[in-house]
């Protein structure tokens, strides 16, 4: 925070744009191998896109959006798409 006041705006600006690299960089070559993730990664951005677009839903918080998707699309891929446990004892 306090760095974010003395940098100059183009380097806070090009440090935004680094977050979303590095989140890209860590989800798309673990999306490519497991569907589950690709899954979970499609749903956030349709139910974002629904919130941003449907007027109704406009009036929900950028915070809780991003919270809302992520449990609800994490929650709905963990049902579907159980992590098997090798140890099982079935």
């Amino acid at each position: 925070a306090i760095a974010g006041n003395i940098l100059p705006q183009i380097v806070t600006n090009a440090l935004g744009i680094a977050i979303y690299g590095m989140f890209v960089a860590i989800i798309v070559p673990v999306a490519k191998i497991k569907k589950s993730v690709l899954g979970v990664v499609l749903t956030s951005v349709t139910l974002s896109c629904l919130f941003r677009y449907i007027p109704f839903l406009q009036k929900v918080s950028s915070g809780f959006v991003i919270i809302i998707c992520a449990i609800f699309s994490a929650g709905l891929f963990a049902f579907l798409c159980p992590i098997e446990n090798k140890n099982s004892e079935n």
